[in-house]
């Protein structure tokens, strides 16, 4: 990888990470963390008169989420996989974690609105899972590219 390949990369990976972190502040200010927060903004409140997420939401907020999140990990996983000298069990392991919490996250939100607080630690694992694969092959990445193994 030549010096303005790592600085391109680098770049964007901060900006990734910067907007993952703003995502989290987002999730914060709109929804929060704790469960009772949750299970009203997915399933509503009726003392409140707050409704829960219609159909069509929660598809387009999964549509969205898919695609946003999926491209919001590639330049990280791509890095990871093509080009760190990482054993391949270990990079199956971030790139399952990454991909898999995407998947686990938007199956949650369903599971939240059709099941219950049931799913709630299904979204919570979903979370964790995405932010390990998410943490773990940016800042692999990082370290790889601006070390003996990425310099050229």
């Amino acid at each position: 990888m030549t010096r303005e390949e790592r600085f391109f990369w680098t770049l964007l990976l901060i900006i990734m990470l910067v907007g993952y972190g703003f995502a989290i502040l987002q999730i914060f200010a709109a929804v929060g963390f704790s469960p009772g927060q949750i299970m009203t903004h997915y399933r509503g409140n009726e003392a409140e008169m707050l409704s829960g997420m219609a159909f069509k939401d929660l598809a387009r907020l999964s549509h969205i989420h898919a695609s946003g999140m999926s491209l919001l990990f590639i330049p990280a996983a791509f890095i990871l996989a093509r080009y760190t000298g990482l054993k391949p069990r270990w990079k199956r392991m971030l790139l399952l974690a990454g991909f898999g919490g995407i998947l686990l996250d938007i199956a949650s939100w369903w599971g939240l609105v059709y099941l219950g607080a049931a799913a709630l630690p299904l979204l919570f694992a979903a979370g964790a899972l995405f932010g390990i694969g998410m943490a773990g092959a940016s800042l692999l990445s990082l370290k790889w590219m601006w070390t003996a193994g990425g310099v050229k």
